[in-house]
C-alpha cells in the first residue's frame, strides 16, 4: 500500500500527464528538428541551483550552471532546453520547440530533464527508488524542480513563456549518519520503507559508507522503517510522526539496533580408550565468537575446554557469544575407558664396544605403569633402575630386563621385557719404537706408549711376556724385544721392536815410535815397556821382529827384555771386540839398545840428548 511519500511523486506525474495527450513522445534535444525557436527566463524558489553543502554544513546552496537541461512538457511533446546561467541568479533556457503551441497554452518546466518519463510525459515514478548516496548524484539527477501555471507566448518566429517562471523544489534532501551506538555503520545498503514495510528507496553506497545523502519526497506525520546492512549484520530503526518539507536539507544521525544473527555452533564430545592424551570437547563456532566453558551448568568461567586424561565420564558445558549474535549454550561429554597396555623393546639385541657412551634402549610402553630396570651381570653393565640408562663396565654379555607394574589407567598382561647386551673389547692405540745407534756404553731399550691404566709386559722370546720391566742393552748387537699391552675391556695388543747397537770405531797408538836405551850392566834393568793407547776394548797382543838385541816380549803386556846392544821392532796387534772395530789393527815402534854402562838406572837415552858423560 502506497503512503503519502510515494503519492507526492505519483501526484506530480499525474498532474503533468493531464497536460499532455496520450500519444507517446520521446524527450529529445529540440535542435535536432526544425521547429520554433524558443527562449525564456527561469528562476527557482531557492537562492541556489547547483547543489553544494555550505560552509556551515547546515544548508545546501546551489546556482544554475550553464549546460544543464530542463524539459518543457506540453501537449504530447517533451522538448529539452539548455540552461544558460545569468549574472542575476536567473537562467535563460533556449532551444527549439518541436510542437506547435498556441498562445496561452499550458506548459510545465521540469528540472532536470532526465527526471521526465518520455512515455508518460511526467516525472518518473521510480525516480527515487534506487540511489547511490552521493551528493553529486542528487545534484545532477534528483534535485527535482517544477514550474506551475506557466503558459506560452507565441510570436511569428519565436516562442517564450509568460514572464520569468519560477521552478519550485519538489524534494527534501536528508544526510544520514549511521551508528550502532558505539561504532559507525559502514552500510553497503540502506533501505527506506513506509509504515507498512513497503520499500520507498534503496540506497547502495559505493564504497560502503556511514554517511550519505538521500533525496526524499515531502511527508507529513509519516512513519518510516530503516534497514541497513554492512554485509555481515542487519540494523534497524523506526520513526513515526516524521515531517519532511520540500526544499529543506536535513541532517539525521540515527542510532540503529543490530538484528542479532544466528550462529551455527556444533559441539562434539570424546569417547575412547585411555591413551595417555588429554581429551576435551570440541566446539566449532564462527570466527570472532568467544567460547567459554565450565564444569557446572550455567557457570562458564574457563576460556578453554577442560581436558581429561584419566578414565572416567565428564560433562563439559559451553557458552558461545559474539557481538550482534544470539548466545548459544550447550554441553558435550568426555568418556574415557580403561585400556590394556604392554611393554616391549623394538631392539631385542644390542652390541656395544667397551668405552662407548651411556645409552638407553627405548622401551615402548603403551600404558602409564611404573617401570624398573635391572642388569643380569653388573660386572659387564649397570642400568639405572628408573631411567633404563645403561653404563658399560667391561666386555662381556648381560641381559637388561624391564619390569612394569599396573597403573591407574592400564593393566599389563605381560609385565616384563628384556634385551641382550653384548659388549666387545675396544681397540687401544699403542705405539712402539726401537733404538738404533752406535755403542756408547749406555743402556738402551725399546719404547712402548700405551693408554693410561694399561699394563705392559715384555719378553725376549716371541709369545712370552714375563718381564714387567723393559729390558735394556749396552753391548753392540741386535736385540728383539717383544711386548704385550692389556687393559680391561680392550683388545690385547702385542708386537715387537728392535734395539740395534752398532760397534764403535776404536784405535791403537804408541806415544813414541822410536826409543833408545843404554844397555845396563844389571840384567834386571834391561827391560822396557811402552803400552799402546787403546780407544776401544779390543785385546792387544805384542810381538817383536828385526831383533838384534836378544830381546823377548810379553805378548799381553808389551814388556820387552833385551840382553845386548842392538835393536828390535815391537808390534802391537789389536783384535775387534764386541763393541769396537779397528780400521788399523797394528802399530809398531823401534827400540834401540846401546852398549854403554848404565849410570842412570835404565833411563831411556833418546836421540834427543847426546851422551855428555859424568861431569861430577
Amino acid at each position: 500500500m502506497k503512503k503519502a511519500i510515494i503519492y507526492s511523486i505519483a501526484a506530480l506525474a499525474m498532474m503533468m500527464a493531464a497536460c499532455t495527450s496520450d500519444e507517446p513522445s520521446t524527450p529529445h534535444d529540440a535542435d535536432r528538428d526544425q521547429g520554433i525557436p524558443f527562449s525564456a527566463t527561469i528562476t527557482t524558489d531557492a537562492p541556489t541551483r547547483a547543489l553544494t553543502e555550505n560552509a556551515s554544513g547546515t544548508t545546501i546552496d546551489a546556482a544554475w550552471a550553464t549546460g544543464e537541461k530542463v524539459a518543457l512538457v506540453y501537449g504530447d511533446k517533451v522538448d529539452v532546453m539548455e540552461v544558460t546561467k545569468n549574472d542575476d541568479g536567473t537562467a535563460t533556457i533556449s532551444g527549439t520547440l518541436t510542437g506547435s503551441p498556441t498562445e496561452g497554452s499550458a506548459v510545465t518546466v521540469i528540472y532536470p530533464a532526465s527526471a521526465v518519463d518520455a512515455t508518460t510525459k511526467a516525472v518518473k515514478t521510480d525516480l527515487l527508488t534506487a540511489q547511490d548516496g552521493l551528493f553529486a548524484t542528487i545534484a545532477a539527477n534528483l534535485d527535482l524542480r517544477q514550474s506551475s501555471g506557466a503558459t506560452f507566448i507565441v510570436g511569428a518566429n519565436h516562442a517564450s513563456l509568460n514572464g520569468t517562471v519560477a521552478l519550485a523544489t519538489q524534494l527534501a534532501i536528508v544526510k544520514f549518519s549511521l551508528t550502532d551506538g558505539t561504532n559507525a555503520i559502514a552500510a553497503k545498503s540502506f533501505v527506506i520503507k513506509d509504515g507498512s514495510d513497503d520499500v520507498i528507496t534503496t540506497v547502495t553506497p559505493s564504497p560502503a559508507a556511514s554517511e550519505f545523502y538521500v533525496a526524499m519526497a515531502p511527508a507529513s506525520a509519516a512513519e518510516f522503517h530503516f534497514e541497513a546492512s554492512d554485509g555481515d549484520f542487519t540494523y534497524t530503526y523506526e520513526k513515526s510522526g516524521v515531517t519532511l518539507a520540500a526544499a529543506t536539507y536535513y541532517q539525521s544521525p540515527i542510532t540503529m539496533a543490530v538484528v542479532a544473527g544466528t550462529m551455527e555452533v556444533t559441539a562434539s564430545g570424546y569417547s575412547g580408550i585411555y591413551d595417555k592424551s588429554a581429551h576435551g570437547i570440541t566446539v566449532t563456532a564462527p570466527s570472532g565468537a568467544v567460547v567459554m566453558y565450565g564444569t557446572t551448568m550455567d557457570e562458564y568461567n574457563l576460556d578453554a575446554s577442560p581436558e581429561y586424561t584419566n578414565a572416567g565420564n565428564y560433562t563439559v558445558y559451553y557458552q558461545v557469544t559474539k557481538e550482534k549474535y544470539t548466545t548459544v549454550t550447550g554441553y558435550a561429554t568426555v568418556s574415557i575407558s580403561k585400556a590394556e597396555a604392554q611393554i616391549s623393546y623394538t631392539v631385542a639385541s644390542i652390541s656395544k664396544t667397551y668405552g662407548d657412551q651411556d645409552f638407553t634402549n627405548e622401551l615402548t610402553n603403551t600404558g602409564d605403569g611404573a617401570v624398573t630396570y635391572e642388569s643380569s651381570n653388573t660386572a659387564v653393565a649397570e642400568v639405572d633402575s628408573k631411567s633404563g640408562k645403561v653404563t658399560i663396565k667391561s666386555d662381556g654379555s648381560t641381559t637388561i630386563k624391564a619390569t612394569v607394574t599396573d597403573g591407574d589407567n592400564y593393566t599389563y598382561a605381560t609385565k616384563t621385557a628384556s634385551y641382550a647386551l653384548g659388549v666387545g673389547t675396544a681397540t687401544m692405540t699403542v705405539t712402539a719404537s726401537g733404538y738404533s745407534g752406535t755403542y756408547d756404553n749406555q743402556p738402551h731399550s725399546i719404547t712402548v706408549t700405551a693408554p693410561s691404566g694399561a699394563t705392559v709386559m715384555y719378553g725376549t722370546a716371541s709369545g712370552t711376556y714375563n718381564l714387567s720391566t723393559n729390558p735394556s742393552y749396552t753391548d753392540a748387537g741386535t736385540y728383539i724385544v717383544y711386548y704385550q699391552v692389556t687393559k680391561p675391556g680392550f683388545t690385547t695388543v702385542t708386537g715387537s721392536a728392535t734395539v740395534i747397537i752398532s760397534q764403535a770405531a776404536g784405535s791403537i797408538s804408541f806415544a813414541n815410535d822410536a826409543v833408545s836405551l843404554a844397555l845396563s850392566a844389571t840384567a834386571a834393568n834391561n827391560t822396557y815397556t811402552q803400552g799402546v793407547t787403546n780407544t776401544g776394548d779390543g785385546t792387544v797382543t805384542y810381538s817383536i821382529s828385526n831383533n838384534t838385541c836378544g830381546a823377548s816380549v810379553e805378548a799381553s803386556t808389551g814388556k820387552v827384555t833385551f840382553t845386548q846392544a842392538g835393536s828390535v821392532t815391537v808390534t802391537a796387534t789389536v783384535a775387534n771386540s764386541q763393541n769396537y772395530t779397528y780400521a788399523t789393527k797394528t802399530v809398531s815402534y823401534t827400540l834401540t839398545v846401546k852398549d854403554t854402562t848404565d849410570t842412570n838406572g835404565g833411563i831411556p837415552d833418546n836421540d834427543d840428548y847426546g851422551d855428555g858423560g859424568n861431569p861430577f
